[in-house]
């Protein structure tokens, strides 16, 4: 599974992208939202999860932008900001799931996973 991971934490970046790559997957990292939008590719993105909060956009923006060309590939919102509006807003722009840190990678793989099932299903 091919996944575009974009967070501005750096360390949370690097604690994710070392994760799932331990756990078989193909990772991108960016740590700017513009920079991953110019390189979403949907031919080989499987799956973006990105962060919430960046200075110039939010999650919803990051959804909204790769869905915007009639691309269904899943988007993952993770954030360190626990209110449950942000869960609705992440939802209603069409987030596959929703996170919050400190990340459960198990919980994170298990979605992925699912998600991987699913495909090769339809």
């Amino acid at each position: 599974m091919n996944i575009m991971l974009i967070d501005d934490d750096l360390e949370c970046l690097d604690s994710l992208n070392a994760a799932l790559r331990l756990n078989g997957f193909n990772v991108r990292v960016f740590s700017a939202p513009e920079q991953a939008l110019r390189d979403y590719d949907p031919s080989n993105t499987d799956v973006v999860i990105t962060d919430y909060h960046f200075r110039a956009m939010k999650g919803d923006d990051v959804i909204k932008k790769i869905h915007g060309n009639k691309n269904n590939t899943p988007v993952i919102v993770v954030t360190g900001d626990p209110t449950d509006d942000i869960e609705t807003s992440s939802r209603n722009a069409g987030a596959y799931a929703f996170f919050r840190k400190p990340l459960n990678i198990v919980e994170i793989i298990a979605a992925l996973l699912e998600l991987a099932k699913n495909s090769h299903n339809s």
